[in-house]
């Protein structure tokens, strides 16, 4: 039997896969392309539910990893956790967001709390008081409000609750 012929190094590629492939070789290099400059800005009608530029973030936002939900929504922080954490988190780029196994149904309800506490949320429930006490960076504020809360966190907060009321990416 022959051996197959050795590709031409610099054939251009052209349709969906070589989509993938470029998006996928932008990631690894650190970010997906962004619009042009002169693109014009959403207007009425258009879809306002762009996925924001995904770029590396600090160490602040990415430690806990919940706060990236409060600007970005929770598939984005999946697709794209290494390139927005990889610097500041061990072990970012090698393994799946949030988990490399099925985890428990619970898991949800640790990340919309999560969210929660980023924003100085004072529980109730004790077990989630003790939970978040634990962490250096929650500070209960008694006069919190759902102000504190962005549209996307919000967005990212029923997410999480239709998740686990589906048992949708976990199981118990």
């Amino acid at each position: 039997m022959r051996p197959p012929e050795p590709r031409a190094r610099h054939r251009r590629r052209t349709g969906p896969a070589a989509l993938a492939a470029a998006a996928a070789a932008a990631l690894a290099c650190g970010g997906l392309p962004t619009a042009p400059a002169d693109e014009a800005a959403p207007t009425a009608g258009s879809n306002p539910r762009r996925t924001p530029p995904v770029s590396a973030r600090s160490r602040e936002a990415c430690t806990p990893d919940c706060r990236l939900l409060h600007e970005l929504p929770w598939q984005t922080v999946q697709e794209h956790h290494c390139t927005l954490c990889g610097t500041h988190v061990e072990g970012a780029c090698e393994m799946d967001w949030p988990t490399n196994d099925v985890p428990s149904c619970s898991l949800w309800d640790e990340y919309r709390n999560c969210i929660y506490a980023t924003t100085g949320y004072p529980f109730k429930d004790a077990a989630w008081r003790r939970r978040f006490e634990r962490e250096p960076w929650y500070t209960a504020d008694p006069a919190w409000t759902e102000d504190r809360l962005s549209a996307v966190a919000r967005q990212n907060i029923e997410l999480l609750k239709q998740m686990k009321a589906q048992r949708q990416g976990c199981m118990d």
